[in-house]
């Protein structure tokens, strides 16, 4: 997504030349890639759901669809607008273990009537300050939820006496007290920034007497917590809250000029328990959940999780407080389908050159080490006679996509094993090698493959370039699993209590739960063996760095370790999420729906599976003390090379879509000699920085 948004920018600038995007394989998108597999099913990398902050993913995608004009050109297309490809999902839950079961409290974020990507927006990034005048609101509407405690009434002064009555109604005013002091505080402080000062004043009175309040009210409000289930959530969500507001003023983040980012060498609930957060909150859903969704776990090891501090929270508050129209919002067909397909068509109409089926194998330096003057690619195979390229896409129902498979028509030689022209493991596949020099083949080169595959494809630059070492080397990246299951059943008939939802911080090895069945509409079932639902689960899969090219059988071996987890999670774990998926026996496994005449746990190959194991697959991190190990877009240190990827230094140092947008747009804007955040929402740049 990183390389086609910089080829978007750069593609839409009348003084840019011709562009040329080289893919491995047959199928662009990288780890966000789908496909159609039988029955015209989607097949995923895993569950990508896109969030009400993507402003810039947003902003590329309406401007590809408007230039599309499905509603004139393909008025047969199911998915014509952005609107048809992406629909507002408000329903988020989070998993919880309580008295030997897991339960699951799903909460309704409020629509609002603002769009993503509104174009001419270009919002900057949430400060520490906005982070806490909006928490005040997120409290409001967490406490309107509650409807057995009362609502704090009447006006909230700093000077009220701390000590709270004993009744539930008086916690929920002496939490609401407290919050808005620190608030009060933060309006104060931001003043103060404004002015040019750079570390709190020593007789800040408001200051301590805020963060006094805010350390009282975990201690004042515990003894709710074994009250019942409103009272643990109402405790969890405050003290995360008020502890996250405390450390943002000890810190001194409301005027440190680096924000967030100040604290990104802490681990996040190191840094809550440091702020005097409570122990029953590092193990609660709102917590962990956070974890399970940036896969932020070290190696996969759900015994480590480790994330950024300052990232923790930048991702919450944006997650939370900045999103438009819905907190989530749900792709009406595969993210192959409704992203990259579209800016395969769009960017081909605008002139840009795709030549699929290249691989890059490695980045040359020029002889004075200042430059990188040329790439090394394979091409994989060759186009049959009179083919000049490769036409990617095929319909299904009326819509664009790629195939799971290559079409081995528009190829001379045939491919025995296709899915390995997508992974490392391909190298032994070679029709030619070919080698592009710069000032002859290129002027500027982007480099848009993930960090997992900088080793593999920068030796040289590795070992020249101490900061690439130590990018390569800090920048981590985890594996990741995933399992789609379509069932004869509706979500009702199974016990899916919220339709539509998206549910983490359940049991591993499928930590994060998602409703599909939206889904089913745009595949092409037979009538007699049709699914009535269809969910995604997916989590990270324990599995240090990747071997070599030379380990052909790895990827298999892997997949493998998925589909023994999932099997047991389906006999021994889905039950508790999908009650109606079981029989006295066990799980159902005639409840599947897929070809064949599998029986028993062997249906679980009627499914779909992915061991996302390949460099490229593997989910970027954002581990504590990492970031300053990451090089910019525009700071690459060669030149005429530009970097792409959510694991450069883009603002948004996070591994998710958005920041891959960002990424690539800056990476265009530094070719074009344009400022670093022109065109680009959710700047935040510290002070005296470009």
């Amino acid at each position: 997504m990183a390389a086609l948004s910089a080829a978007w920018r750069l593609s839409g600038d009348e003084n840019v030349g011709a562009i040329t995007v080289y893919q491995r394989g047959w199928r662009l998108g990288g780890k966000g890639a789908s496909s159609r597999g039988e029955h015209g099913r989607i097949e995923e990398h895993g569950l990508h759901v896109w969030l009400g902050y993507y402003d810039n993913s947003f902003r590329v995608m309406r401007e590809c669809y408007a230039e599309l004009d499905r509603e004139t050109t393909s008025p047969q297309c199911p998915i014509r607008s952005w609107r048809d490809a992406f629909a507002p999902s408000s329903a988020v839950g989070l998993a919880t273990r309580s008295s030997g079961r897991w339960e699951d409290w799903t909460a309704l974020f409020s629509p609002n009537d603002q769009l993503p990507g509104e174009p001419e927006i270009t919002n900057r990034a949430m400060s520490p300050a906005m982070f806490m005048l909006r928490s005040q609101a997120l409290v409001r509407d967490f406490l309107s939820s509650l409807g057995d405690l009362e609502e704090p009434t009447g006006r909230i002064t700093l000077s009220a006496d701390p000590t709270p009555p004993s009744a539930p109604g008086g916690i929920v005013a002496f939490a609401q007290r407290a919050i808005d002091a620190a608030a009060a505080v933060a309006l104060e402080l931001t003043h103060i920034s404004m002015a040019g000062l750079e570390q709190l004043p020593s007789d800040n009175a408001a200051a301590d007497a805020a963060t006094a309040l805010l350390g009282s009210l975990g201690d004042r409000i515990r003894h709710l917590v074994l009250r019942h289930t409103g009272s643990r959530r109402m405790f969890e969500l405050l003290d995360v809250v008020v502890t996250s507001m405390r450390g943002i003023i000890t810190d001194g983040l409301l005027i440190d000029p680096r924000g967030f980012s100040a604290i990104n060498g802490e681990e996040y609930r190191d840094w809550l328990r440091r702020h005097g957060a409570a122990t029953e909150t590092f193990d609660s859903p709102l917590v962990l959940g956070l974890y399970d969704l940036v896969f932020g776990y070290r190696d996969g090891d759900p015994e480590l999780p480790r994330f950024a501090a300052g990232t923790g929270l930048q991702l919450s508050a944006s997650c939370f407080f900045e999103y438009k129209g819905s907190i989530f919002w749900k792709m009406q067909a595969g993210m192959g389908d409704v992203v990259f397909a579209p800016l395969y068509e769009a960017l081909r109409a605008r002139g840009v050159r795709f030549e699929f089926f290249h691989d890059v194998r490695e980045l040359t330096v020029s002889p004075d080490g200042l430059a990188v003057d040329g790439v090394r690619l394979a091409r994989q195979v060759e186009l049959a006679d009179g083919l000049a390229e490769y036409s990617p896409l095929e319909d299904f129902g009326g819509l664009a996509c790629f195939p799971a498979t290559p079409a081995l028509e528009q190829l001379r030689c045939e491919v025995s094993e296709p899915k390995r022209l997508e992974t490392l493991w391909c190298r032994d596949v070679c029709a030619e090698m070919i080698e592009l020099r710069q000032g002859v083949d290129y002027d500027d080169l982007v480099l848009g493959v993930s960090i997992g595959m900088v080793p593999f494809v920068c030796a040289e630059i590795l070992e020249r370039d101490p900061a690439w070492r130590q990018m390569a080397r800090h920048v981590a990246t985890v594996a990741t699993q995933s399992l789609q299951v379509w069932f004869r059943d509706t979500e009702t008939e199974l016990g899916w209590r919220h339709p539509g939802s998206t549910i983490t911080g359940y049991v591993k090895p499928f930590d994060t739960a998602a409703s599909m069945s939206h889904l089913l509409g745009v595949e092409q079932w037979p009538d007699h063996a049709s699914p009535r639902s269809v969910f995604y689960f997916c989590s990270t899969l324990p599995e240090g760095d990747p071997p070599g090219p030379e380990a052909r059988d790895y990827a298999e071996r892997q997949l493998a370790r998925v589909r023994a987890n999932a099997v047991q999670f389906l006999e021994a774990e889905v039950g508790q999420l999908l009650p109606g998926s079981k029989d006295p026996e066990g799980f159902d496994w005639n409840g599947l729906v897929g070809d064949g005449d599998l029986t028993g746990t062997d249906r679980i190959d009627s499914q779909f599976l992915s061991a996302n194991v390949d460099p490229s697959d593997r989910y970027v991190q954002s581990l504590p003390g990492t970031d300053r190990f990451r090089l910019r877009p525009d700071a690459s240190g060669y030149k005429h090379l530009f970097l792409a990827g959510d694991w450069t230094d883009c603002g948004l140092n996070a591994g998710c879509i958005e920041a891959a947008v960002i990424s690539g747009l800056q990476a265009a804007n530094a070719i074009t000699d344009r400022d670093r955040w022109a065109g680009i929402s959710g700047a935040w740049t510290p002070r005296g920085a470009p």
